[in-house]
């Protein structure tokens, strides 16, 4: 093993080459990579090692030395601090082109395609006319200075509540609903949680909105019951027109999970309405549903054109969450399965089919290793399977069923290019042939990329 050209605490001068799949930029000393947060492609940045492993190393900006073409200032006052939007820093044109090499690397490195072969594949990435205010759903925790509540995110890698009004990528009626909730929790003088003591009341704040009509939730997530909740509940709507319902979860686990199993209606409605690709959908606070609703429909089209179905056959959508997919191909399709793990998700995905009057869809609970297999022996044979599984990738055994049952053509929607090459190194091993990648910017100001892509069988 050769000895890394670098020490800790050493300060180098780098030049930022590109970015990481995991938001950080990428630079190279001597050879050596070195990655380093919150940089830019095209920085000369002066920066010191904080890890030094024996393939690559870490270091934190101390100043940067000259910006690259490719650096902004971010619209957002914490976006260095808060973590949650890694790349806000970074020109949406390069973000774009960043998270598309990304697909086709991945590809090339995991999946073993020729590097001419991923790049004819990869489409140009399907982006956002304006990559803000685009999330349907906020979580902040809640704490306090002094006396006053404050709501925001944690700072990176730790629980320290970085204070904030307003998030950049949240739509502003949320933004708007969570302050006022905020203002009306502190005149009722209700106390924040406190994560060390266990004690206190109000936790996180919640919200949901639905793009098509204008409709917001609001979730109170405390530790206990708020003793004047109705009250709190009454002045929420009251102040915000917005809000059609404001529910209380509670949650007195101690534990960093959001949501407790037990949900009340304080206020107004349970749920909003959204409609999406002419289909409608009932939304709750803990419901299922696509956090940017614009480019979900995009990446549905994208599924629908790999699925290449002609109104005749039989499609498993297998982890269907709240079948949206499903819905979406049922109308293209004679018969349509979903397979989902989730209860809450099944039990919103039966809903959904029937405020949409699918017949033609049904559901079936469990885990999909399991269930597609049964399916399958039971005599089901599927024109298409679509393949939408957790950041994980797909369970080999999901693969190998459908290798063995000879499925003709496979729909993979991914939320990680890496496990996607992954599964996607398995299915052309088996004969498989990838028809084609469509990356989706699901998330603009991080490093999250979507992809839709096809596989079928001669």
């Amino acid at each position: 093993m050769h000895t890394p050209p670098v020490t800790v605490g050493e300060r180098l001068t780098l030049t930022i080459e590109g970015l990481a799949p995991g938001g950080e930029g990428i630079a190279r000393h001597e050879g050596y990579v070195v990655f380093v947060p919150d940089s830019a492609p095209g920085d000369l940045v002066r920066a010191k090692l904080i890890t030094v492993r024996q393939n690559y190393g870490r270091a934190l900006i101390e100043r940067i030395e000259t910006a690259g073409d490719s650096r902004v200032t971010p619209d957002c006052p914490v976006a260095t601090v808060c973590g949650g939007c890694q790349w806000m820093h970074v020109t949406d044109t390069m973000q774009r082109s960043e998270k598309e090499r990304q697909v086709r690397d991945a590809l090339v490195r995991i999946g073993g395609l020729g590097t001419d072969e991923a790049d004819a594949l990869v489409r140009p990435i399907i982006g956002m006319t304006h990559p803000y205010t685009y999330r349907n759903k906020a979580q902040y925790p809640v704490g306090r200075v002094g006396k006053q509540l404050i709501m925001g995110y944690y700072r990176q890698r730790t629980h320290e509540i970085i204070p904030m009004d307003r998030c950049a990528v949240v739509a502003d009626p949320m933004n708007r609903a969570l302050r006022v909730a905020r203002d009306v929790l502190q005149a009722h003088s209700v106390h924040a949680y406190d994560e060390m003591s266990g004690r206190g009341q109000i936790r996180h704040l919640v919200a949901r909105y639905a793009y098509a009509t204008g409709q917001v939730l609001v979730g109170l997530a405390p530790a206990e019951r708020l003793p004047q909740a109705e009250a709190i509940a009454t002045a929420i709507m009251a102040a915000a027109p917005d809000v059609v319902g404001v529910l209380e979860n509670l949650n007195n686990r101690k534990t960093n999970a959001i949501f407790g199993p037990q949900t009340r209606l304080l206020a107004g409605a349970s749920q909003i309405e959204e409609i999406l690709a002419g289909l409608r959908f009932r939304i709750g606070l803990t419901s299922f549903f696509q956090i940017n609703p614009p480019q979900a429909e995009k990446l549905y089209e994208a599924v629908a054109e790999f699925a290449g179905l002609q109104g005749h056959e039989t499609v498993i959508d297998a982890y269907a969450g709240a079948a949206t997919i499903a819905l979406y191909l049922a109308r293209q399709a004679r018969e349509v399965i979903g397979i989902e793990s989730n209860e809450q998700a099944v039990a919103d995905a039966i809903g959904n089919i029937d405020a949409n009057l699918a017949a033609n869809c049904t559901m079936e609970l469990g885990e999909v290793e399991t269930v597609l297999p049964r399916l399958l022996a039971e005599g089901i044979r599927p024109d298409v399977v679509v393949l939408d599984p957790p950041r994980g990738g797909c369970d080999p055994a999901v693969l190998q069923a459908l290798i063995a049952a000879d499925v003709r053509r496979i729909a993979y929607a991914s939320c990680s290019p890496s496990t996607f090459a992954r599964d996607a190194k398995l299915l052309l091993a088996a004969g498989y042939r990838l028809t084609g990648v469509q990356p989706i910017d699901m998330f603009p100001q991080t490093f999250h990329v979507e992809l839709a892509a096809g596989f079928s069988k001669p």
